[in-house]
């Protein structure tokens, strides 16, 4: 995926006007919502927290556009800067004991 960073204006899905920070092609469905960063899963620590710092964008527009014949789907994500703090998973162990 290749990030847009040209800033853009877009309807969010209530219909607001909002100022997207990047734009890109993506070969799958994205929910908005979602948390994406520029990079490979393999640059992700088992943390979640990223070895170098990384920009959190947040998924904010999603659109198909058919091609003239329905043979391919482009798919277009709009994306805000996150600012939010992602959610930590809680780790337990299981011993086997009842």
């Amino acid at each position: 995926m290749r990030w847009n960073t040209r800033r853009n204006r877009a309807l969010d899905p209530q219909g607001n006007t909002i100022l997207l920070d990047a734009s890109a092609v993506v070969e799958r469905e994205i929910p908005v919502g979602s948390i994406v960063w520029l990079g490979e899963l393999a640059e992700w620590s088992g943390t979640g927290s990223g070895d170098v710092e990384t920009e959190l964008m947040e998924v904010k527009t999603y659109r198909e556009t058919p091609d003239v014949r329905n043979g391919e789907v482009r798919r277009v994500i709009g994306m805000m800067k996150y600012k939010g703090v992602l959610p930590t998973i809680g780790w337990s162990t299981y011993d086997g004991a009842s």
